[in-house]
């Protein structure tokens, strides 16, 4: 592996582990971009704009250890199973992936190399925190975009809570946010715990740590002034949240 797959961005109290997978758009010059022109690679398609910032303010507010994909989804997804549809996407939000095209056994092993280096490294991560005697509440943070080509009218929600494994955590992370932000909170919404929670469910739930998916709508936390805005917000939510859920109920 030529570049770094795996960053641990911070490293915080233990009470709180804060995962970023989709936090970068990096395609190594080795793939040409995958045939895409730069601009599309800053829309939503090759990361989650804002989610970075977003986590690393909440991170700092929660003393929380940090930790991000440092490559771009379109490369392959590290939030989804390995025999995931759209694990390396051929096309993503009706835009074609020229590069993601017809690839080869050895193009595909390249991939998943990057795969398995990203899941490794973020285990050994957690195991750290762990094997300290901690058992940090996991917040995956994510952000969606308000309108998916096609679609007639915006998603309704600001925010989403996704869960799998854990439903007493996402339950209540649905009510206390919406208490808190008078947001319109989806339970499971826009995408699926049950299916698009890959990184939870491989990483969390086998350790019976407390966790869930943060999605937070793009245009709410498209500055950084904003993002900060969005962390101070959630913050203390979470904090409760942490304080009055106890394990996994499934």
């Amino acid at each position: 592996m030529n570049f770094p797959v795996f960053r641990k961005l911070r490293k915080g109290s233990g009470n709180f582990f804060i995962f970023c997978d989709h936090a970068s758009n990096f395609i190594p010059s080795e793939f040409g971009n995958l045939g895409l022109p730069e601009a599309v690679l800053e829309t939503h398609i090759a990361w989650d704009p804002g989610a970075l910032t977003l986590a690393t303010e909440l991170a700092r507010l929660l003393e929380a250890d940090l930790t991000q994909c440092t490559f771009s989804r379109l490369l392959i997804d590290p939030n989804r199973a390995p025999d995931q549809v759209g694990l390396i996407p051929e096309v993503s939000d009706d835009i074609v992936i020229p590069g993601n095209q017809n690839l080869s056994e050895g193009a595909i092993k390249r991939r998943n190399s990057m795969y398995g280096s990203y899941h490794t490294a973020q285990n050994v991560a957690l195991n750290e925190v762990v094997e300290q005697g901690h058992s940090p509440f996991i917040l995956s943070v994510h952000s969606f975009t308000a309108r998916m080509k096609g679609a007639h009218e915006d998603r309704p929600w600001q925010l989403g809570v996704l869960w799998n494994h854990d439903e007493k955590t996402g339950r209540k992370a649905v009510q206390l946010l919406s208490d808190a932000t008078g947001y319109a909170v989806g339970d499971n919404e826009p995408y699926d715990g049950h299916y698009y929670n890959h990184a939870l469910d491989r990483h969390a739930a086998p350790r019976s740590l407390p966790h869930m998916t943060l999605e937070v709508r793009q245009d709410l936390i498209s500055t950084v002034a904003e993002a900060h805005n969005m962390a101070r917000l959630l913050a203390p939510v979470f904090q409760k949240l942490a304080d009055t859920t106890a394990g996994i109920s499934s």
